[in-house]
């Protein structure tokens, strides 16, 4: 009677399970390369798409006087005020930030239609909004500008930002309201952040045209990144993102 393994078969069974681990971790790695491009290729169609309404209407859209509801044609996608300024991540959503996407559908420049935000009803992930690529589920891409002085020269612009909708209480926001919490950017892995700013940037966290997530006064959230490094060890989604409109669409994926 045969009692246990030859040192040939043993090997064998431990050279299959060593391939098998390979793979699974390959596949994993293909899967998160796939999102990572997925999502560059999002943002590229979007930042064309608002090139194509600037240069034809010669507005932005949520400020755009044209469509409705009109903005102000101040040439700023207002988001709300916070801390005495605009905020790094967009603030309350019945704003013209609130209707950046009615206006893009609006306006045919994307295929999708998307509704004004109702700050009653909150951020509704392809409904008034579009989801994005990667992130927690509910991680949304929104449209705003930054104006105030009271950041670093960096972060005056027209920006995409990926965080996590907001869930409604109170003012109703784009990003934060994770069981009634300020959680501003609570969307991404800061390795999947940093494997954006790479690609589309200069793999910086705190400078350029992709920013992470921000505290007032601009500073990357000690959570996603310190120093101008990603924290890419950390295994929960700490980390939101700025990328610069009208910078990306050339950007190799």
């Amino acid at each position: 009677m045969r009692k246990g393994f030859t040192l040939v078969e043993v090997s064998i069974v431990l050279v299959i399970i060593g391939l098998l681990i390979g793979g699974i971790l390959v596949a994993k790695s293909m899967v998160r390369t796939a999102k990572i491009n997925a999502q560059i290729q999002q943002l590229q169609q979007f930042d064309i798409a608002v090139t194509q309404f600037r240069e034809k209407f010669q507005q932005l859209p949520g400020d755009s006087s044209l469509f409705s509801p009109a903005g102000n044609n101040n040439r700023i996608i207002d988001g709300g005020d916070w801390w005495g300024g605009v905020a790094i991540f967009p603030w309350l959503v019945a704003t013209e930030a609130g209707n950046f996407w009615k206006h893009m559908s609006d306006s045919r420049v994307i295929p999708t239609t998307f509704s004004a935000v109702d700050p009653s009803v909150g951020v509704v992930p392809d409904l008034s909004i579009p989801k994005a690529k990667i992130g927690i589920r509910g991680t949304v891409v929104v449209g705003t500008s930054i104006r105030s002085n009271g950041y670093a020269q960096d972060h005056i612009g027209d920006w995409w930002v990926l965080c996590y909708r907001s869930i409604p209480h109170g003012n109703s926001r784009f990003c934060g309201g994770i069981s009634g919490q300020y959680s501003y950017d609570t969307s991404l892995l800061a390795s999947d952040a940093s494997a954006l700013d790479l690609k589309l940037d200069d793999g910086n966290p705190d400078l350029g045209i992709v920013l992470a997530g921000s505290i007032p006064g601009g500073d990357a959230h000690t959570s996603c990144a310190s120093g101008g490094v990603y924290l890419t060890s950390q295994s929960r989604p700490y980390c939101g993102l700025h990328i610069k409109m009208f910078g990306i669409s050339h950007a190799s994926p």
